[in-house]
């Protein structure tokens, strides 16, 4: 065996180590945080009785929590990974597999299982497992190296460079595009029995090139682009629905009402004369309007 191959085969082992410690925290859950994945699984199919359904929808939320990268702040034990990654990369990596394994646990498979596993694993990775007769080893080894193909340099566990399987989200908050990519797989392998997508490679490559073809645009760049605009979005919805529950809005997003005749703006519709028009005070003093003096409170010490 040469040198390089040497090389090859450690450091896909150590991430295949890496994966298992991932893995196995992913099926237990972090305590405080979140919960088991049968516990999880449960939750899903005890409100449909449908698990095709359940798993459906349960796949949504969990896209939605890999959107928006880096919910797992708490997540501990780094320092006993065997590859020392970035806390955002352990994070996609832990919310990636967490998904795949409540999927093969809603179909009725035991995520800790062996075979199970290294499925998993090829979901993650999208390498094709194409029939079930497929040696597990090799299907974890074939997927370890395509994770170290993804990243780009030779021998060396540059993690963050992982595209799609952690993609945009790394640099942008955002994975929208990676998360769909693995839960599609799950969801084929474990409810459809269907072994056989293609290898994720040949398909990201050719979708740059389709990209770059209609679009003149690099795909990776755009996609960071949209991440940035898609991470703030999510910031101002929770922002909003933090408020709903605080009573605390912004005050500049405050709905208030103007008369078209009038010169000021009210928080009492009653005061808007006949025809009130609705908008929010940042857009009623961009419009020239001033606080009502009766029923707008300008106190700020109150």
């Amino acid at each position: 065996m040469s040198g390089n191959a040497e090389k090859e085969n450690a450091a896909s082992q150590k991430l295949l180590n890496t994966l298992d410690t991932i893995y196995n925290k992913a099926l237990q859950g972090i305590p405080g945080a979140s919960v088991s994945v049968d516990e999880l699984a449960e939750r899903y199919l005890s409100r449909d009785d449908s698990p095709e359904k359940a798993a459906k929808i349960m796949l949504r939320n969990q896209i939605a929590k890999c959107t928006t990268s880096g919910v797992v702040t708490g997540f501990g034990g780094f320092s006993t990974l065997p590859v020392s990654i970035p806390v955002n990369v352990a994070s996609v990596l832990y919310m990636q597999l967490r998904l795949i394994a409540c999927t093969a646990r809603m179909a009725g498979f035991e995520p800790s299982d062996a075979t199970v596993r290294a499925y998993a694993y090829a979901c993650l990775s999208g390498v094709s497992i194409r029939s079930k007769k497929r040696d597990l080893e090799d299907i974890r080894m074939r997927s370890a190296l395509r994770l170290l193909a993804k990243a780009g340099e030779k021998g060396v566990l540059n993690l963050a460079k992982l595209i799609p399987v952690i993609g945009a989200g790394v640099n942008g908050g955002i994975d929208y595009v990676g998360a769909k990519a693995v839960s599609d797989r799950a969801y084929q392998v474990f409810f459809e029995n269907d072994y056989a997508f293609e290898e994720e490679k040949s398909l990201y490559r050719r979708g740059k090139d389709l990209y770059r073809k209609y679009t003149g645009n690099e795909l990776e760049k755009d996609a960071e682009a949209f991440a940035a605009r898609q991470k703030e979005r999510a910031r101002k919805l929770m922002d909003s629905v933090a408020a709903r529950f605080t009573g605390k809005a912004d005050p500049e997003e405050e709905t208030v009402y103007v008369s078209p005749s009038g010169r000021s703006y009210h928080t009492d519709i009653t005061h808007a004369g006949k025809t009130p028009v609705k908008m929010t005070v940042k857009e009623a003093e961009i419009e020239g309007y001033t606080p009502c003096r009766r029923c707008v409170n300008t106190d700020k010490d109150m």
